[in-house]
């Protein structure tokens, strides 16, 4: 019972950490915004959403950043098929919150 409360306290602290350190101008928190607003978008969806922001977005990049975000525990990535889906774990929505909030007061 220790152990658990002890490894919640340490999950919310590093929540809050990826918060305030997650820069809203990188590709992970892009993506992690586009996923949060469409949810369980596409790889291709998140391509043409990214390049509609004059961004130089490629496969690649989507799968690094994509990567990241589902490492940090920030999202969840789906395959069905050739496709591959992406959306914000309960850890993520709480980031992208964060970021918007963050993104509001500049």
């Amino acid at each position: 019972m220790l152990a658990e409360t002890a490894r919640a306290g340490l999950d919310r602290t590093r929540q809050m950490l990826l918060a305030e350190t997650l820069d809203p101008h990188t590709w992970a928190a892009r993506m992690l915004l586009a996923m949060a607003e469409t949810p369980s978008i596409t790889s291709t969806q998140l391509l043409a959403e990214l390049k509609n922001e004059e961004l130089s977005a490629d496969e690649t990049q989507i799968s690094r950043s994509g990567r990241a975000l589902v490492e940090r525990g920030l999202a969840i990535k789906t395959r069905h098929g050739r496709e591959v889906s992406w959306r914000t774990s309960p850890r993520g929505a709480a980031v992208v919150r964060s970021l918007q909030q963050r993104m509001q007061a500049q």
